[in-house]
């Protein structure tokens, strides 16, 4: 039986808790109370900005110079948190773009021009900035609430993925864990501790990525228990929120989930068309639709004549990227000093990053094989759609295709590495459904703590050699591969689902 926790534990659980709250104070001291703007989130209050005043969405910069790059329905949940630029926003842009516009991948006539067209911008819109200052919220009062909106959605989304794998474990189900067990909290808090830098990262930014993991913890519970909307809307909205979460529409489609195909389909529709239709009007939200593509889709894949993003989006020497594609560029560019490196990569690089990706999701799907386990393979030939049935190895497929995501992503930053988190919370079920009374085995800590030390090297002083040969991408990789190991053995195993009577 599980043994209740002790009056210690309860304190040193309370204690970290406490402290991811209390780091929100940092964010704000820096960001908010010394009037630095140097959140990502900024970027995210402004769109909100161009929501609420009609001004084109892609054509917003923050304090930072960063362009939004989302699609528009973010945007218009990031409306009560509008913040307005000033005429400074520009002034500063245009000077910094002059100045670290080459060191990022353009050209100096390149720099210049999008520097021209900051300083543009901000005399076209003197006037309305000058005169629209009412209704908004203090930029204090915005990091605060989107900080809190952050921290919550991270702690949501690992009690919905360590719940999911509780019922899809039949043994972890049958102890009967609640918050007074040690189990309980062994198997949200020691992941969350594991992925805590890359985190905190993304909290520290003001980044999406939390809301993001939410989405994908929403799809993971709802595939488990066999609750398709929510489900859906989940995959709907880490998808129109950050779009690389598309690829985990291989899941239900691998499935042959058709109800979950059509629930995430409503979703997408209502997020990318009719939302933005009734807000912003038709002809607006085809144009923003259009936009988003030419400034940031297909820049990203190397199409298109667009360069306004290239400097912080594309650019190989323009950040700390983990991708197999920036990785293979460093590779194939090393003993060149960062600065002298080519900002673009070449073509057999391209090729190699996307084979070396097909090849993780080919695994994946082979190890996941093509029907539900478990499923009466009758079933699994007919014409019309499966039985909605419970689909145990859920929590490892969706964490799997999310680490070969992060992967095939064009840029990877770090901060990206915490959606391998539903991935870790999986991987530590099966040792606490083992002992449900300790805590987790030392092999298990090693890896743990492990996976956070690659992500904390790179991030220390000279250490970017570290980040250049792809140390948290290789870890993540080995991560994976572990994934797939429990996956196939899971695969094999599972029998007798029980079907949905929902």
């Amino acid at each position: 039986m599980p043994d209740r926790l002790k009056s210690s534990e309860r304190w040193a659980i309370g204690a970290v808790l406490a402290l991811m709250v209390a780091f929100g104070g940092i964010v704000l001291n820096r960001s908010a109370f010394l009037e630095l703007r140097r959140t990502d989130a900024d970027v995210f209050f402004r769109a909100g900005w161009a929501v609420r005043t009609g001004h084109d969405l892609y054509d917003t910069v923050s304090e930072r110079g960063w362009s939004y790059v989302y699609p528009q329905f973010f945007a218009m949940l990031m409306t009560p948190l509008a913040d307005p630029p000033t005429p400074r926003t520009f002034e500063v842009n245009a000077a910094d773009m002059r100045t670290l516009g080459p060191m990022r991948g353009l050209t100096p006539e390149q720099a210049e021009q999008r520097a021209l067209v900051y300083e543009q911008t901000g005399r076209d819109l003197s006037g309305l900035l000058s005169s629209d200052t009412r209704w908004y919220m203090p930029f204090a009062v915005s990091v605060a609430i989107w900080y809190a909106v952050s921290l919550a959605s991270l702690l949501l989304a690992v009690h919905l993925v360590a719940s999911a794998c509780t019922i899809a474990n039949p043994r972890l189900a049958g102890l009967g864990l609640t918050p007074a067990h040690r189990g309980w909290w062994t198997l949200r808090l020691w992941p969350l501790i594991f992925a805590l830098p890359s985190a905190g990262n993304a909290l520290s930014r003001g980044q999406v990525d939390l809301l993001v993991l939410l989405g994908i913890a929403m799809l993971i519970f709802g595939m488990v228990q066999c609750r398709r909307w929510s489900a859906g809307i989940g995959l709907a909205l880490a998808g129109c929120v950050k779009v690389i979460p598309g690829l985990l529409a291989i899941v239900p489609l691998w499935r042959r989930d058709w109800r979950l195909v059509a629930t995430t389909a409503v979703g997408v529709l209502m997020m990318l068309v009719v939302i933005p239709a009734a807000v912003r009007g038709p002809s607006v939200m085809i144009q923003d639709n259009i936009r988003w593509v030419q400034t940031t889709a297909l820049p990203a894949f190397g199409l298109g004549s667009d360069i306004s993003r290239k400097a912080e989006l594309i650019s190989m020497t323009a950040n700390d990227s983990q991708s197999f594609k920036s990785i293979l560029h460093n590779w194939s560019q090393w003993g060149t000093p960062r600065g002298e490196r080519a900002s673009e990569p070449g073509r057999i690089v391209r090729l190699a990053a996307i084979g070396a990706s097909l090849l993780m999701l080919a695994i994946t799907l082979w190890a996941a094989r093509w029907r539900v386990p478990g499923l009466p393979r009758a079933a699994a030939t007919t014409v019309g759609p499966i039985p909605l049935h419970r689909d145990p190895t859920a929590p490892l497929l969706v964490g799997c295709v999310c680490c070969v995501m992060i992967a095939a992503s064009p840029i990877s930053h770090l901060h990206y590495f915490v959606f391998a988190l539903p991935l870790l919370i999986t991987l530590c079920a099966r040792p606490v459904a083992d002992h449900p009374a300790q805590s987790l085995p030392a092999w298990l800590w090693l890896v743990g703590f492990g996976y956070l030390a690659a992500y904390a090297v790179p991030r220390l002083p000279g250490m970017t050699a570290v980040v250049d040969i792809g140390l948290m991408m290789i870890v993540g990789v080995a991560l994976w591969a572990w994934g797939i190991v429990e996956l196939r053995r899971q695969s094999r195993s599972a029998a007798g689902l029980a079907p949905c009577l929902g």
